[in-house]
């Protein structure tokens, strides 16, 4: 007498599927959390006292000081199981901050810089296992993740009979007049400017802030940093 005998294997998740970080369908992989620093250079306008740096006349440098910046650096590794499943992802948090307080950090400023993408093969007594492994990572910038220019330039805001005169943000000013120095010529060099009107001689500029990056959720996209259980 010949028996045949048929059996079928799938790969399942471990034993507690309502383990952080354990994603269905890959078996034993669990997200992992790593950090790492990294130096750049970046622009510096003020000391560590927050004073304004200028030269022995008293003039701030246009350019700023370029200085050595360390970035406290994340990195989230995740698993998929298809290609479907990290590249909307991957669209829609590259180069977004976080919204609201994260990992320590207030909006804004954690920076995700966007991730890798490995796909792995690993053969298994059950058969091939193909899965996608996904590295994010974040940078981590205590002032925030905007642009802060000099309030700067070659020309005020004026009212209707052309003396200068601040308007509020969003505020169209009836005109605008060339900045002139004590010879009645236009200024070489920009001029610090408040509300659009020039500050006085040798008295610093103020820095402007915009937001260039969308706000994302990334606590409910990523998570935060854990232990895995052993």
């Amino acid at each position: 007498m010949l028996w045949t005998v048929t059996a079928d294997y799938e790969f399942v998740p471990g034993d507690d599927p309502e383990e952080p970080g354990l994603i269905p369908g890959v078996p034993g992989k669990q997200d992992i959390w790593s950090g790492s620093s990294s130096v750049t250079k970046k622009a510096r306008y003020v000391d560590r006292s927050g004073d304004v740096m200028t030269n022995s006349a008293g003039d701030p440098f246009e350019e700023g000081c370029l200085a050595d910046t360390a970035e406290d650096r994340l990195t989230l590794t995740t698993y998929r199981m298809s290609h479907t499943d990290w590249i909307g992802e991957s669209k829609l948090y590259t180069n977004t901050v976080n919204s609201g307080n994260w990992n320590g950090g207030e909006e804004g400023t954690w920076k995700c810089q966007g991730c890798s993408k490995k796909l792995n093969m690993e053969q298994h007594e059950a058969g091939l296992l193909i899965y996608w492994e996904i590295t994010w990572e974040f940078a981590y910038d205590p002032d925030g993740w905007t642009w802060k220019p000099w309030d700067i330039g070659f020309s005020e805001t004026t009212n209707e009979d052309g003396e200068p005169t601040s308007y509020g943000t969003g505020e169209a000013a009836p005109g605008r007049r060339t900045i002139k120095g004590k010879d009645g010529k236009g200024v070489r060099n920009p001029v610090a400017l408040n509300g659009g009107v020039a500050k006085a001689p040798g008295l610093p500029p103020d820095a402007l802030e915009f937001n260039l990056y969308i706000l994302r959720d990334f606590g409910a996209a990523f998570g935060e940093v854990f232990t895995p259980r052993g």
